[in-house]
């Protein structure tokens, strides 16, 4: 059975939190907030799925 393991959090200054900066600088003058949207529930996961470490 695998072991789940949590990591600790990404520190904010790395690339999917750069990422969601830089889609953010972009997004709010074209008014596209729901890419925005989207792009923060994609860091989310994407943060989250990198926390989780699966043991064998």
């Amino acid at each position: 059975m695998p072991i789940f393991l949590s990591r600790p959090a990404a520190a904010p200054d790395e690339k999917p939190r750069d990422l969601k900066r830089c889609v953010d600088a972009i997004a709010t003058p074209l008014e596209a907030e729901e890419l925005m949207q989207d792009m923060s529930a994609a860091t989310e996961m994407l943060e989250k799925q990198q926390r989780i470490v699966v043991l064998p």
